[in-house]
């Protein structure tokens, strides 16, 4: 796992105005003043501000407490996002009255904390961490306000940040090289995914020229710049699975609350990625009452990359 740098800030605030007086990153390459004036700009009261680089230079979480309350969320030069206050020893009552109707019950949720920016409207959005089947995943439940208001849905997976973006100079050089070298290929946009370990997994999505005509593709990089996925969307021989691979099968073998769960479509929720002599595998299951979904995407080694599932209750 790659360890990140912490940026620890001591603020010290004159009476007239907001001045950082002690700022020590231990990067130099990733000063996060104008961050730390964000912040600030939007929480006057902020103290005791912790940085961790996400995008060097560009990209920060800060965690800050604001009275008697914890915040994190997601800032770059600009603006703030994702930010979310905790209610860590929480669980929302509703949320445990709606697992028991899934067949993902059985895990144990922490970390509670609600995204703020939710609050003007007539949503709600938490955010915590579900511990299930012995790992740990990212739970993103929403809702609409009122208190057994139906439907509501949530999301987990290992990803806890999909930070969008629309230019490639913002991915990694790695990254960039290997493009350059893909003439057949046109960025449309991407995601740099950033996992609860805050490994970073780059999610690309392009324009594939073949036979003269441009196709929708996508592909996932590590943060080397290895290519470790790609949609069926970069061959004219598309490949379903019939038989999986051995570790695909075993990850399987290890989630039995997939035990009666469907490929609704096997054409497209069960095949084989093929470009540039490089292998990967999509499979997507749903539940016979169509409620519940669970994704799957593995590297060419059967690696799992990421595992997401969707519950509409």
């Amino acid at each position: 796992m790659k360890v990140w740098t912490v940026i620890v800030i001591t603020i010290l605030w004159a009476v007239s105005c907001n001045q950082v007086n002690d700022l020590n990153p231990v990067d130099p390459g990733t000063d996060p003043t104008e961050a730390v004036k964000v912040v600030k700009s939007r929480f006057p009261n902020a103290k005791d501000l912790v940085f961790k680089t996400i995008m060097s230079s560009k990209v920060w979480e800060v965690g800050f407490n604001l009275e008697a309350d914890k915040y994190t969320s997601l800032v770059d030069q600009t603006k703030m996002w994702e930010t979310f206050r905790s209610n860590a020893d929480t669980v929302p009552a509703l949320l445990q009255d709606l697992m028991p109707g899934s067949v993902f019950i059985g895990g144990v949720f922490s970390d509670n904390a609600e995204d703020i920016d939710f609050y003007p409207t007539s949503e709600r959005r938490h955010r915590l961490i579900y511990k299930f089947n012995n790992t740990d995943y990212s739970f993103d439940w929403r809702r609409y306000q009122g208190t057994n208001y139906r439907p509501t849905n949530a999301t987990f997976e290992l990803i806890k940040y999909h930070i969008p973006i629309s230019k490639m100079e913002d991915f990694p050089e790695e990254i960039r090289t290997y493009m350059a070298g893909k003439k057949e290929l046109t960025l449309v946009g991407g995601e740099a995914r950033v996992m609860l370990n805050y490994e970073k997994q780059y999610w690309m999505q392009v324009f594939v020229k073949r036979n003269n005509q441009d196709y929708v593709g996508f592909l996932i990089f590590d943060e080397k710049g290895n290519l470790r996925w790609m949609s069926q969307d970069f061959t004219d021989n598309a490949t379903n699975l019939e038989t999986l691979p051995k570790a695909i099968q075993r990850e399987l073998d290890r989630s039995p609350e997939l035990q009666g769960f469907k490929y609704m479509s096997p054409q497209y929720d069960r095949y084989k990625g093929e470009y540039d002599g490089k292998l990967s595998y999509y499979l997507k299951l749903t539940s016979p009452s169509y409620s519940q979904v669970c994704e799957l995407y593995f590297d060419q080694e059967g690696n799992l990359l990421n595992k997401r599932y969707f519950v509409s209750f």
